[in-house]
C-alpha cells in the first residue's frame, strides 16, 4: 500500500478551502466548549468555589484560544 505522500490523488484534494474550513470547526468547537466550561464552572462555584473558579478561568481562557486560532494570521 502506497504512502499518502507519494500518493498524487491525495495531494490533489487538499485545498486551502478544506483547510479553512477544518480551522473554522476546530476554534469554533474550542469556543463551544469553552462556553460549557464557563457555565459549569459557574455552577460549580456555588458548592466549591476553588474548583469553579479554576474550571471558570479554564473555560474562559479555551474560548480566548479558540477565537485567536481563527482570527491570527498565517505566515505567507
Amino acid at each position: 500500500m502506497p504512502s499518502t505522500t507519494m500518493t498524487p490523488s491525495f495531494a490533489a484534494r487538499q485545498t486551502i478551502e478544506r483547510v479553512w474550513l477544518r480551522r473554522t470547526v476546530a476554534a469554533a468547537a474550542a469556543v463551544l466548549i469553552g462556553m460549557v466550561l464557563l457555565v459549569v464552572g459557574l455552577i460549580t462555584t456555588q458548592a466549591v468555589l476553588v474548583v469553579g473558579v479554576i474550571v471558570s478561568v479554564t473555560g474562559f481562557l479555551t474560548m480566548v484560544g479558540g477565537a485567536a486560532f481563527v482570527t491570527r494570521r498565517l505566515p505567507p
